[in-house]
């Protein structure tokens, strides 16, 4: 008489329903997981043989308080809110930007033009100086990049009109204008 092997059990971790692999009683993605030391947890272990529940991840620090622990020692209800730094002149209150002050008392970026006494705001430039200093800087460095690369372009456009007109002459009449490639 031959048997039928009964059906795969599922695997014993908490909420997985794929089939267990015989010896292991584990599935194939759960297969080197650990479960968590504690008797009848199916849990997966999280840190020192134990799941997060049953106390493998750290408790807050804070008194009389059972939360997971975050980076920190403390839990998202205790950890310190870290406040802006605020500007070091008396009396304001706005936030400080560079060496301990606001933008208002010097804590900003000078404009990089020569004699320019106005805050920086995008490039190194304040709002006047950014388009014809950033603008004549590109524009030169795409000068030199056409000068540049203008050689390349002439012997690759002669490569291809040699091609073409080599293409024309050895086969049937078409209509490959030449002339077009030299614009």
């Amino acid at each position: 008489m031959q048997t039928t092997p009964s059906s795969p059990e599922i695997c014993r971790f908490n909420g997985c329903s794929n089939p267990a692999i015989d010896a292991l009683a584990k599935c194939n993605f759960h297969r080197h997981r650990l479960p968590c030391s504690v008797a009848r947890c199916n849990n997966i272990v999280y840190a020192r043989q134990l799941c997060v529940r049953h106390g493998g991840k750290p408790k807050c620090a804070h008194d009389d308080c059972d939360a997971n622990a975050r980076p920190g020692g403390f839990c998202y209800r205790h950890t310190e809110v870290r406040s802006k730094r605020l500007c070091t002149q008396p009396l304001c209150t706005n936030a400080a930007h560079a060496r301990g002050l606001c933008v208002r008392h010097g804590g900003g970026r000078r404009c990089r033009v020569d004699g320019c006494k106005t805050l920086a705001r995008k490039g190194g430039c304040c709002v006047r100086h950014r388009e014809g200093v950033a603008c004549a800087d590109v524009l030169d460095l795409a000068l030199d990049w056409i000068d540049a690369i203008e050689p390349l372009d002439d012997a690759i456009l002669d490569c291809l009109i040699k091609t073409c007109a080599a293409d024309t002459s050895s086969s049937s009449p078409s209509t490959i204008d030449v002339e077009w490639y030299a614009l």
